[in-house]
């Protein structure tokens, strides 16, 4: 994944949270009668990694060209900005009017 400086930033995958998380889940795929318990930690974290890629790049992919679809439709863009605020607005607006008050 590319930062805002334009570097190459492996967080979304090599992060400590998931590290712990291959750390503490991994282990239960692992056969060790089936032999080389480094091979089959490697080649399942690996395959997490490359899913946890493939799926993270289709949302971004889906997401910039939704961007660019809005970018060329304005009244879309507004549309959506409108349902958004909406949406929270009521949201907020339900949550409170069924909120129990202190008496």
């Amino acid at each position: 994944m590319a930062s805002p400086s334009g570097r190459f930033s492996g967080s979304a995958t090599l992060g400590g949270a998931d590290f712990t998380y291959r750390l503490s889940l991994l282990p239960h795929f692992v056969d060790q009668r089936a032999g080389h318990v480094f091979g089959q930690s490697m080649v399942l974290g690996l395959t997490q990694i490359l899913v946890s890629l493939t799926v993270n790049s289709a949302i971004i992919w889906c997401a910039g060209g939704f961007a660019a679809w809005m970018g060329q439709r304005p009244s879309w863009a507004a549309f959506q900005k409108w349902l958004m605020a909406t949406t929270v607005l009521g949201a907020l607006a339900v949550r409170l009017a069924l909120e129990r008050r202190p008496s």
